[in-house]
């Protein structure tokens, strides 16, 4: 904690930029004293600095924009949590769970801002964000008419109650956790290449281990329900302590981080290869018809979950989307309650 931020940030302003300058330490009055005739002499504006001598009125430079200089003064004082909500875009500080600094755009303002600024000048607020947003749509759209919509030519009696919500959720989940370990991961290496390899192979190898345990196993509801609440229980544990274990082990050699890695990844890894296979073989019993709807379900899913995963991180963060993959896996338990449709 800073007890006064505003004696070690220095903001400049020129006809077209704004310039930070942060110190680790409190600018000295001689430093200050040197940034102001730098900004007489280049016709800048210093709209924030500390005090050039011991009094502070004295020769302390006024900024002609005063919106502008009122804004950076609640942000710096105790008030800035009520600035923040209200103020039209959000300008939250970027953090390791939200790390978007470029996403400032607040969806309660949307209609504020259309009606000041008009419909077509919208996107450029946030070109990232609208491309998550219609590359959302069209996913949704070409995974329906390319995995869902072959399906309904299928022949078969019986509800479809299931196979939906069971292999919906887990394709959802799975890929919800894949995505927010790779993000937290690449935080930990800092490197996204380590990352996205060291995940993604980790979690596919861990859940071809549990896949390949499955077999051994008598499929009932039962089972499939705890399988289905202990990857629910991970999600939760690592939402919780991930962050602190990645943290504290940050500075590890890269070796040490790879096995701290893997370990993190074994124990959900294995869990999550149970709920698939144990799936189908549920389905094979008596439904083996609507085996290719739940490839199809989980398939369809798993894809719009990828683009999702994204947009949720933006909105809640990685531990909100973690959180959000234990709900999936919850969601497709309930599959398992029997239902006399089923």
């Amino acid at each position: 904690h800073i007890p006064n931020p505003t004696e070690q940030i220095v903001v400049i302003k020129n006809w077209g930029n704004i310039t930070f300058l942060v110190k680790k330490r409190p600018f000295t009055p001689s430093e200050a004293r040197q940034i102001y005739q730098f900004c007489q002499k280049r016709f800048f504006t210093p709209i924030m600095m500390p005090p050039i001598t011991s009094q502070k009125e004295e020769l302390s430079p006024e900024s002609p924009n005063e919106e502008l200089t009122r804004y950076l003064q609640m942000i710096f004082s105790r008030e800035r949590a009520q600035f923040y909500r209200s103020y039209s875009f959000n300008i939250q500080p970027a953090t390791d769970e939200k790390p978007y600094f470029s996403q400032f755009l607040r969806w309660k303002q949307i209609p504020q801002l259309m009606s000041a600024f008009g419909t077509f000048q919208l996107p450029f607020f946030e070109l990232g964000y609208w491309i998550i947003l219609l590359t959302l749509l069209q996913v949704i759209i070409i995974s329906f008419l390319c995995i869902i919509l072959p399906l309904f030519r299928l022949k078969g009696s019986g509800s479809k109650r299931f196979a939906f919500m069971y292999f919906s959720g887990i394709g959802i989940g799975f890929m919800f956790i894949e995505i927010v370990l790779i993000q937290r991961f690449i935080f930990y290496f800092g490197n996204p290449i380590y990352a996205a390899a060291i995940t993604l192979s980790g979690i596919l190898i861990f859940s071809g281990v549990g896949s390949y345990l499955s077999s051994r196993v008598s499929v009932t509801r039962v089972l499939l329900r705890r399988f289905l609440l202990s990857v629910g229980t991970v999600c939760v544990v690592y939402s919780l302590f991930l962050p602190l274990l990645l943290k504290s082990t940050i500075a590890f050699p890269i070796s040490i981080k790879a096995i701290i890695s893997t370990m993190v990844l074994a124990f959900p890894g294995i869990l999550m290869g149970f709920p698939f296979p144990l799936g189908i073989r549920y389905l094979s019993i008596d439904r083996e018809w609507q085996i290719p709807w739940a490839w199809g379900i989980n398939g369809c899913f798993s894809v719009i979950s990828a683009v999702l995963a994204a947009l949720l991180a933006v909105e809640i963060g990685f531990r909100g989307v973690l959180l959000a993959a234990a709900l999936a896996y919850t969601g497709a338990s309930l599959a398992t309650v029997h239902q006399p449709s089923d």
